[in-house]
């Protein structure tokens, strides 16, 4: 069997193995909406084969790795937005609109499962201390995780999500990442949609990134120095404390 061979038995093992009814009532405890999620494990599985160039493809070659999927999983591609009850098979045209939007996105690994790797093995940030509980101790380090993947950005975390990393509902996840809000730990750079998490910055992270630039003092992995950090850390608990 020749390398190209072998790639497409890896391929179809993929498109085989992602089943989108079973991906979503996995992630979000309903067996029924196909949406982004699907497609992005999609994806990501791809990019995790051994000898993947998925990123090196056409687009032509991607979007047949798309149309097979489809071809394989169509009966099960129902619309996750609507109830129950009127639920419809999204098309393959949507389906794509999907991958296509979503393609050059995805990591080789879930930003979100690794972020939350880190927060589980890594020592907790100075903001999740503050905290007696470990289920919040373990949001806000998630938070943080998510924050230093790109310090100058906003991150996507929504109740859905934060809520299985904590073992806690939906809308319980959704008062916490409120509640840490209204502490200044996060700050929302932007409100959710139907489709979309909402944007949230994580302050300490930012009052990071932003000293590294003005003040030079860097250690020798090229990190903040530990006194500039914690400088920030004290200036962002005196802000916070005097509202």
């Amino acid at each position: 069997m020749n390398l190209r061979e072998t790639i497409r038995d890896q391929e179809d093992d993929v498109i085989n193995g992602t089943t989108p009814m079973e991906i979503q009532k996995k992630l979000l405890g309903n067996p029924n909406p196909v949406g982004n999620e699907a497609v992005f494990t999609f994806i990501s599985r791809l990019k995790q084969l051994p000898n993947s160039h998925f990123d090196n493809m056409s687009e032509t070659d991607q979007t047949e790795l798309c149309r097979r999927w489809y071809k394989r999983w169509q009966h099960e591609m129902f619309d996750g937005h609507r109830p129950i009850k009127f639920k419809e098979l999204l098309s393959y045209d949507e389906v794509l609109i999907m991958f296509l939007d979503v393609k050059d996105k995805v990591d080789k690994y879930s930003s979100y499962d690794r972020a939350l790797e880190l927060a589980k093995s890594e020592p907790l940030p100075e903001e999740a201390k503050e905290f007696t509980s470990p289920k919040i101790q373990l949001l806000v380090a998630l938070c943080y995780q998510l924050q230093l993947q790109n310090p100058d950005k906003p991150f996507f975390l929504g109740g859905t999500k934060a809520g299985q990393a904590m073992g806690v509902s939906q809308p319980r996840a959704c008062i916490i990442l409120r509640g840490l809000v209204g502490m200044g730990i996060l700050k929302i750079r932007k409100e959710g949609t139907l489709t979309k998490a909402i944007r949230y910055q994580y302050m300490s992270v930012k009052a990071q990134n932003e000293s590294s630039q003005v003040d030079n003092r860097l250690n020798v992995n090229g990190q903040p120095s530990e006194i500039t950090v914690r400088m920030k850390l004290k200036e962002i608990r005196a802000r916070r404390s005097a509202r």
